[in-house]
């Protein structure tokens, strides 16, 4: 299950979502978000 959203997550990532960079500040504090709701490290992504 895990790697299906890890999977999902990059995939959006890839899209261009974290690309925008007026974006930029809402998709690092996204990212935050996830990795200490699913206890990931940005090291393992």
């Amino acid at each position: 299950m895990e790697k299906e959203f890890l999977d999902k997550v990059k995939t959006m990532w890839l899209s261009g979502y974290g690309l925008r960079r007026h974006n930029k500040r809402r998709v690092i504090a996204w990212w935050r978000d996830i990795c200490q709701n699913y206890g990931i490290s940005f090291a393992s992504v």
